[in-house]
């Protein structure tokens, strides 16, 4: 199934059946391909979360029948060659920025709205993404979701906002701890909250690093939102991890 989306994405690449937006990955000179929605919507490459383990998994954490796929999802990733970093002389295991960080929430990093998904599910085509090394895994700063939710939450309920708050939020992005990149074999899939702190990393090898991420909703996730918003937790949503969410953080 893997071998079938990652033929998919390789002959609309080789076909050039992408455009681009002329936005170009940190530490390098070059737009990423963007594909076209035959390519995205292919059965093939749909299949890596329909007919696998994932809708399973989804139903775990937002409920059994609540699980849908956002609309122009799934979307395919290439992260090629950072060109600027490896010029510079970035090694190999040299860790991410700790800064370089962006969410799955709304348009700006600290906009008073949700994103369009609970939770993102990504799925590897490529080899190469399972060492620990500088090879454009994805990558995430474990637990910020629960760090990143409760000032954006402060921010929505006082009117007007701190000015402590809104001026440290302008200087720089808050301090979310150390990334760490997921290591996956083909076929090995993550799944990343909206809220928590992710990015392409750095790739400095002239392989090109391809996954597929697909964003996932609860069917009732457009009337959660102001509920979600104004919550302490980045929990809204997921009833079936209320028990754990109640253990860990105390309700």
């Amino acid at each position: 199934m893997v071998g079938q989306a990652l033929a998919v994405v390789d002959n609309a690449f080789k076909n050039e059946k992408y455009a681009s937006n002329g936005k170009k990955r940190f530490g390098s000179n070059y737009p990423l391909p963007l594909f076209q929605k035959p390519i995205r919507r292919n059965q093939k490459v749909r299949d890596l979360f329909f007919k696998s383990g994932l809708v399973d998994a989804s139903e775990q954490l937002i409920g059994e029948g609540h699980v849908t796929l956002r609309e122009n999802m799934p979307d395919v990733s290439f992260n090629a060659q950072s060109e600027l970093a490896a010029e510079e002389g970035m090694g190999l295991t040299e860790p991410f920025p700790s800064r370089k960080w962006q969410m799955q929430s709304g348009q700006g990093f600290y906009k008073g709205s949700g994103g369009d998904c609970n939770f993102m599910v990504g799925v590897a085509l490529s080899d190469g993404q399972d060492v620990d090394e500088n090879r454009g895994q994805f990558t995430v700063w474990p637990g910020s979701h629960v760090i990143i939710h409760p000032v954006l939450s402060q921010l929505v309920r006082e009117d007007p906002p701190p000015d402590h708050l809104l001026k440290a939020l302008r200087a720089k992005k808050i301090d979310v701890g150390s990334p760490k990149r997921i290591l996956l074999k083909p076929g090995d899939a993550f799944i990343a909250h909206q809220r928590l702190a992710s990015t392409q990393g750095i790739n400095l090898l002239k392989k090109v690093r391809k996954s597929v991420y697909f964003k996932i909703a609860h069917t009732d996730y457009d009337e959660m939102q102001d509920e979600f918003l104004e919550s302490k937790l980045p929990f809204t949503g997921f009833e079936p991890l209320q028990d754990i969410v109640a253990d860990e953080f105390g309700g």
